[in-house]
C-alpha cells in the first residue's frame, strides 16, 4: 500500500511535470508564432519597399530626359538674363502644360549659397555639401542629375540637375518634384510604424 506522503509526492511531481511541459509548449508556440509574425511583417515591408522603389525609379527614368530639356531652357535663359532677376517668367515657361508645376529653379552665389529660387523654402540654402559633385560634373563637362532625393520637410522626392553658369562659380539647378507617390509612401510608413521592433531592414 502506498503511503499518503508518497502518493502526495507523486501527485505533486506529476502536476509540476505537467505544468512545466505545458509552459514549455506554450512558450515555444508563442515564440514561434511571434517569429512567424515578424517574418510575415518583414516580407510585407520588403515587398512594399521594393514596389515603391521600383515605381520611383521608373518615374526617374521616364522623366530624366525632360528634366535635362528643362535645364537647357533655363541655362539658355540665363545667358541673356541676370541671375538675380525675378524668375516668374522662366518658371512659367518650363512649367507650361505640366500638372502641379513640378519644376523649380535655383541659382547660387559663388559660395554655393542659394541666392535666387522659385522654391522659396530653399532660399539661402547652403549647397557646399555637394560641392565635390558639382566640380566633378564641371570637370566632365556634363549636366549633373541626382537620383530621387527624399526631403522630410515636404515629404516628397526631388531630382536636381546642376551646372556651372558660364564664366562664374555660380551653380544653376532645376528640380523636379515627383508626384503620385504619396499613397505608396504612406502605406510603407504605416507598415514601419506598426512594426517598430523590426530593425536593420535589409532590402534584397
Amino acid at each position: 500500500m502506498i503511503k499518503p506522503s508518497t502518493l502526495l509526492f507523486i501527485v505533486i511531481f506529476l502536476f509540476l511535470s505537467f505544468a512545466y511541459a505545458s509552459y514549455d509548449f506554450i512558450y515555444k508556440h508563442l515564440n514561434i508564432t511571434h517569429e512567424k509574425n515578424k517574418q510575415i511583417a518583414f516580407n510585407d515591408i520588403k515587398y512594399n519597399t521594393s514596389k515603391f522603389l521600383s515605381k520611383l525609379m521608373q518615374s526617374y527614368h521616364k522623366q530624366k530626359d525632360e528634366i535635362f530639356e528643362k535645364h537647357k531652357i533655363v541655362y539658355e535663359y540665363f545667358l541673356d538674363n541676370k541671375t538675380d532677376k525675378n524668375l516668374d517668367e522662366i518658371y512659367k515657361i518650363i512649367n507650361q502644360n505640366t500638372k502641379n508645376k513640378p519644376y523649380n529653379i535655383y541659382v547660387t552665389d559663388d559660395n554655393f549659397i542659394v541666392k535666387n529660387t522659385t522654391y522659396k523654402k530653399d532660399l539661402h540654402l547652403d549647397l557646399n555639401f555637394a560641392k565635390d559633385t558639382f566640380l566633378e560634373h564641371k570637370q566632365n563637362e556634363q549636366i549633373g542629375l541626382s537620383l530621387p532625393i527624399y526631403e522630410f520637410y515636404s515629404s516628397k522626392f526631388f531630382s536636381y540637375s546642376d551646372q556651372f553658369l558660364p564664366n562664374s562659380n555660380s551653380i544653376m539647378q532645376v528640380s523636379y518634384t515627383y508626384e503620385g507617390l504619396s499613397e505608396d509612401l504612406d502605406t510603407l510608413k504605416e507598415l514601419l510604424h506598426k512594426n517598430v521592433d523590426i530593425k536593420n531592414l535589409v532590402l534584397m
